[in-house]
């Protein structure tokens, strides 16, 4: 075997490690002096660079300046420095550190139904100090609260910075629309008439009359400016209830009284009469003075129907479409009607219009950087809006422990 021994002919590159972490040696003499810093701890964990607090003699008391109504968890560092001016460590990160945890009150909340209504639940929230930075109120349909809503109060934005004595929790929830038509002209709101049906201003009651008795012909309204995959984050459409003055046709409902959405490949139809709604040509529910909503799952695969403040269908599959938009009026070609449309409104998000009739709900109080125990599940129930279940009994009186009234 030959071993042959020669320069390289191409350049060589070397990777090696520059940053260690900083060395001290131990020490060997006594301080006679100590650097203080400090840092506030972030609810997050996340911590800002350190402050100096001072530099203190050994056996010096030394004193933070704090408010307790705002104080966060705080973190120390000691750098210690010798008689020739030699310090322990270079930077604060290295001294000798603790944390000084800030916690006015772990006290676990009670809380009981104070007023419940059909449309609120008002809470009472007794035990706790007026040093409770932040609350956290947890309530889900299930006393497991699998599935929980989560809703966050912050003493800051109270006036006097203390947190309030009750929580009410709404039932009946008002859509945030991206889009509202009130009744008058759709023309004069982005919408285009098609269909040779009469048309006009209805004064009591009040909305836009379309009328397409007699003619067997379609006679409705367009939205423009509908965008493609309207129902990508979820979708939810609102009807004041229709005033339906006539339908005809042997299937009722039918279109003749139809509002119709799409987004290209999904589509959902109500049609109506003058007393129910269909979803999809599906089950008829009553609906009679109560508000309709629809309420399409991101996606749009699928979405659930309310009549006032019940879930009449859940999860109802969608029918397939290659077509996009927003109709609304007779899209029947035979069927004829007369109506009376209120208002409509819609927006780009799913939008439940209510809660559960019996809630089961929890309260932790947080006084520095974490919230302390939870009170007891409660459960709570709304009356019926029918005017059957009557509710929770309510009655709950909160007295916190730190507020005391004054006479003068």
């Amino acid at each position: 075997m030959d071993i042959v021994v020669k320069h390289s002919q191409g350049a060589n590159i070397v990777v090696r490690p520059q940053s260690r972490a900083r060395w001290y040696p131990s020490a060997t003499t006594h301080p006679v002096q100590v650097e203080i810093w400090w840092r506030l701890i972030n609810e997050d964990g996340t911590r800002p660079p350190f402050r100096l607090l001072g530099l203190f003699g050994v056996g010096q008391k030394a004193s933070f300046t704090h408010n307790p109504d705002i104080d966060k968890d705080i973190e120390v560092s000691a750098i210690s420095i010798s008689a020739a001016g030699v310090r322990s460590v270079s930077n604060p990160d290295d001294g000798v550190r603790a944390t000084i945890l800030v916690r006015r009150d772990l006290t676990k909340p009670v809380i009981g139904v104070n007023l419940a209504t059909a449309d609120m639940l008002r809470i009472g929230v007794a035990e706790f100090k007026r040093f409770a930075r932040k609350r956290k109120i947890t309530y889900a349909d299930n006393p497991d609260l699998t599935d929980a809503s989560v809703v966050i109060f912050d003493s800051s934005s109270y006036v006097d910075g203390f947190l309030p004595e009750y929580i009410d929790i709404s039932r009946t929830s008002v859509l945030v629309p991206d889009f509202v038509w009130s009744g008058n002209d759709p023309v004069g709101h982005g919408f285009t008439k098609s269909g040779t049906g009469t048309t006009g201003v209805s004064l009591l009651p009040a909305g836009w009359k379309i009328t397409s008795s007699g003619s067997d012909a379609k006679t409705f309204y367009t939205r423009t400016g509908w965008p493609e995959s309207a129902f990508s984050g979820g979708f939810s459409l609102e009807l004041t209830p229709l005033i339906v003055n006539a339908s005809d046709g042997a299937s009722l409902p039918n279109e003749s009284v139809a509002v119709k959405v799409e987004d290209g490949s999904h589509v959902f139809e109500l049609t109506f009469d003058t007393a129910n709604v269909k979803l999809n040509g599906g089950t008829e529910h009553a609906y009679s003075t109560s508000k309709i909503r629809l309420v399409v799952s991101a996606g749009g695969a699928t979405a659930d129907l309310w009549v006032g403040d019940t879930k009449v269908e859940d999860n109802t599959a969608a029918a397939a479409t290659s077509t996009s938009g927003l109709t609304f009026g007779d899209l029947a070609v035979g069927d004829d009607s007369e109506v009376i449309w209120q208002s409509l409104a819609y927006a780009f998000t799913p939008q439940d219009p209510t809660v559960a009739q019996t809630l089961y709900i929890t309260v932790a109080q947080s006084s520095g950087s974490v919230y302390g125990p939870a009170s007891d599940v409660l459960e709570a129930s709304f009356f019926s809006e029918s005017g059957g279940t009557p509710g929770s009994p309510g009655g709950f009186d909160p007295t916190p422990r730190d507020r005391f009234e004054v006479a003068l």
